[in-house]
């Protein structure tokens, strides 16, 4: 879709970020938060959303290495916990009031942090992939937040713009064309090379 994204999937992206942020700080969100940031600057660099799509596949992986980690520190706290159980066959206090506390750490740190891991990676989806690549030609171009298209690859990709390819061009200064293009180069926007392009053509003309 080559539109920008509606009001309510800016905030859906914003939330995304806003509840990111805590994980990331603790050093839990890092490397993800490693891999959306480069694909996001990847896409910047390119305009190509597969590396969006890169970057949400690579951190899908690492949230799913994190939920077979907390499993597996469940699966043990409960094995070992049970096998406890059957040797001093006391359940009065509850299972995990019974076990020792290494297996009842182990249990319920496993458990919490499986449950934090799905739900990032729900948030990662819902939140933050999908108002994304429902509008993958426009943030590839223009970015994730901007409303309106980008003037510079507007005025690249446009085949009649004014500026160039217009038969309106006789109504323009051929300096003043020059001195917008110029003033383009210097901030960065367009390539030595567009630059001589454009001033071949309008000299051209």
């Amino acid at each position: 879709m080559d539109q920008p994204l509606s009001s309510s999937e800016t905030s859906k992206v914003l939330i995304f970020i806003l509840l990111f942020l805590p994980v990331v700080f603790f050093g839990v969100g890092a490397i993800p938060a490693l891999f959306i940031i480069f694909g996001l600057f990847m896409m910047k660099k390119s305009d190509d959303f597969s590396h969006m799509d890169t970057a949400i596949k690579n951190s899908r992986v690492y949230i799913l290495l994190v939920l077979t980690g907390c499993s597996l520190s469940i699966i043990y706290g409960l094995y070992f916990g049970y096998q406890e159980i059957k040797e001093i066959n006391d359940l009065q206090e509850g299972f995990l009031n019974s076990i020792d506390w290494r297996y009842r750490e182990s249990i319920v740190i496993g458990g919490y942090f499986f449950g934090i891991a799905l739900f990032y990676l729900w948030l990662l989806n819902s939140f933050f992939y999908k108002p994304l690549s429902a509008h993958r030609n426009w943030v590839e171009v223009n970015g994730v937040f901007p409303s309106k298209a980008s003037q510079v690859k507007s005025l690249k990709e446009a085949p009649d713009v004014d500026i160039i390819k217009n038969e309106k061009l006789k109504s323009y200064s051929v300096a003043d064309e020059l001195l917008k293009w110029s003033k383009l180069k210097e901030e960065g926007n367009i390539t030595e090379e567009d630059y001589q392009n454009a001033k071949k053509e309008l000299l051209g003309k």
